[in-house]
């Protein structure tokens, strides 16, 4: 192998590895927060929406869909989690790296 091609193996590793890791991890706000279907949550309070998104591609190569799912569920139990709801509802599916989610107050929906 030539000098000049360890640099190129390099960087296309580090381009692979990248596309399949997360970047959108689950913070203190959403830890508590669960997603649900939408036949789970007839009890509970609807609170909002959110709109998440992430890059669905990285240096032109097309990111894992669960990878990409993942980091939107991260990201919106993340906001539902600000918005004082324990509960989130894929409502749209993943276009462009953005999907919406409805936010619930599952656990004492009352208050």
């Amino acid at each position: 192998m030539k000098r000049r091609s360890i640099p190129c193996l390099v960087a296309a590793i580090s381009i692979v590895g990248m596309t399949s890791c997360s970047f959108a991890p689950v913070e203190t706000p959403g830890e508590k927060v669960r997603a649900l279907s939408l036949a789970e949550v007839e009890t509970c309070r609807k609170l909002g929406v959110t709109k998440v998104s992430v890059l669905p591609t990285l240096a032109g190569i097309k990111r894992p869909p669960e990878t990409v799912a993942k980091e939107l569920e991260n990201l919106a139990r993340n906001s539902a989690g600000q918005m004082g709801g324990d509960t989130v509802v894929a409502q749209t599916p993943i276009v462009e790296g953005e999907r919406t989610f409805t936010v619930y107050k599952c656990i004492a929906p009352s208050q």
